[in-house]
């Protein structure tokens, strides 16, 4: 298949995520990796914690959604307040860096990459998981 750049740079926007604080999202990965994927392998995590390490999610829009992912499934099992979308209730943990990500693609032009795959996987879980 042959693409226009013009639309395939539709696909690269400039997104301005709000992380979790810095010394927040380690713990946030870990729970999601002790906790839920065991049961429910998605991600490799040397692969992801590599890249994380990198700040990829700094430059990649794809994996800093799945960063942002992570974080919300990882705050399920995180009694922090900064995890709580309200600041007090842990029923609103996560929400504030799920509700960031846009889950589909602007076009559907350009060929998927590894991250829009995992994006699929991970926010499908996300709407499955109560606390």
């Amino acid at each position: 298949l042959c693409f226009n750049q013009w639309e395939i740079i539709a696909e690269e926007r400039i997104v301005q995520y709000h992380y979790p604080p810095d010394d927040l999202i380690p713990r946030l990965v870990d729970n999601y990796f002790v906790c839920l994927n065991p049961y429910l392998p998605l991600l490799h995590r040397p692969s992801f914690e590599r890249a994380l390490a990198d700040r990829r999610h700094h430059n990649d829009i794809g994996f800093g959604s799945v960063v942002m992912l992570v974080c919300a499934l990882g705050a399920r099992w995180c009694d922090d307040p900064r995890a709580y979308s309200d600041g007090q209730s842990p029923h609103s943990a996560g929400w504030g860096w799920f509700d960031q990500v846009q889950v589909h693609r602007k076009s559907f032009m350009g060929p998927p990459r590894l991250y829009d795959l995992q994006i699929y996987a991970v926010s499908s879980v996300s709407s499955s998981i109560s606390s």
